[in-house]
């Protein structure tokens, strides 16, 4: 019985660290690229992923596999990097993204709208609302 106990107790750190790890810029409430871009999500593995299939609300938006082999820092693990480039969907949402994969099991992303994505910068400039420009509509 305590024999059993070790080893249940060992095991946790083995399977904590096998999950897919998506980036912290991805969580729920995001708002991907819609079609005709394809959008992209990354993130990492303790070890070759194999094959990934991407679901929005059950339905199959993505299969890929694409990892790349980090080197590790001293006495860190093999770290593989993935990323994985979806199929271009329509605006719409919300949906819950889930990514599986072979090997590591699967993460869920919830509450995820495909849409346009603008990234704006600037200080003083980027005051004035987009319905005060000349073709607003």
């Amino acid at each position: 019985m305590c024999l059993l106990r070790i080893l249940v107790a060992l095991s946790f750190p083995l399977v904590i660290h096998a999950d897919l790890v998506l980036s912290n810029q991805i969580s729920d409430g995001i708002v991907l690229q819609r079609g005709p871009h394809s959008a992209r999500v990354w993130g990492w593995c303790s070890y070759d992923p194999g094959k990934f299939v991407v679901y929005a609300s059950g339905r199959e938006v993505g299969l890929a596999r694409q990892a790349v082999e980090r080197m590790p820092a001293s006495d860190d693990p093999v770290v593989f990097e993935w990323t994985l480039d979806m199929e271009p969907q329509p605006a719409g949402g919300p949906y819950d993204l889930t990514i599986e994969s072979e090997e590591e099991g699967s993460v869920t992303v919830k509450d995820v709208y495909w849409g346009d994505v603008y990234l704006c910068s600037g200080q003083s400039n980027m005051r004035m609302r987009l319905n005060e420009s000349s073709d607003h509509e």
